[in-house]
């Protein structure tokens, strides 16, 4: 798709640079960092019943490179097409664009867009209820967290239905609030308990 919006692309969209200062980059890079880079910490749970320790490390590098050239290109191809005040004001940048794109032999491409954003929410949501269940599992000390899925499903279904009214509400939400308080859980709790477990190998070492 971002091959097609080459046509649209307008390099006088992106200037001038650094027009605010660094302020407004570093708290958009901060942004990024928690939403959706951070959430890369709940992978951790599931990839620690798969693989080992070496292909973790190997598997989470690459995934976050790529991933990271991938929403880089796709900001600035966004930006060039249709402008940054324009860009900003839209909940889904990306189906956006998608509109914009013409090409003779296919129309009405943002329902590829929105396919694809299906598929991404159920493959994140489905990351998301796993690590939850496996969680609980290894709290509670319980022989299967397969058990669990069902009604953690339906717990976190009616929690987000009464949560929020709207996704623009949520977006304000993860954008105003949570972005601080995920700084806890997504660096400083991973950390401590990196530290404990250092800590926990050195003693058991010494004992030996």
């Amino acid at each position: 798709m971002l091959f097609f919006l080459i046509p649209e692309l307008d390099i006088n969209n992106i200037k001038p640079f650094l027009y605010n200062g660094m302020g407004p980059v570093l708290h958009g890079a901060y942004e990024i960092f928690i939403y959706p880079f951070g959430e890369a910490v709940v992978f951790l749970v599931v990839l620690l019943y798969m693989f080992d320790m070496k292909k973790i490390k190997k598997i989470s590098y690459m995934s976050i490179f790529l991933s990271s050239i991938y929403i880089f290109t796709l900001s600035i191809f966004i930006i060039m097409a249709i402008g940054e005040n324009y860009s900003s004001s839209l909940t889904f940048a990306s189906y956006g664009i998608a509109k914009i794109i013409k090409i003779e032999f296919l129309q009405r491409l943002e329902i590829l867009a929105a396919i694809t954003f299906l598929i991404g929410i159920f493959a994140k949501v489905s990351i998301y209820l796993l690590a939850t269940c496996m969680c609980i599992e290894k709290l509670l000390e319980l022989n299967n967290y397969k058990n669990l899925v069902i009604p953690v499903g339906a717990l976190s279904l009616n929690f987000v239905i009464f949560s929020f009214d709207s996704v623009i509400e949520f977006n304000e939400w993860i954008f105003e609030v949570w972005i601080y308080f995920a700084f806890i859980f997504i660096v400083i709790v991973p950390v401590l308990l990196l530290i404990a477990g250092n800590i926990k190998k050195l003693l058991q070492k010494g004992k030996g």
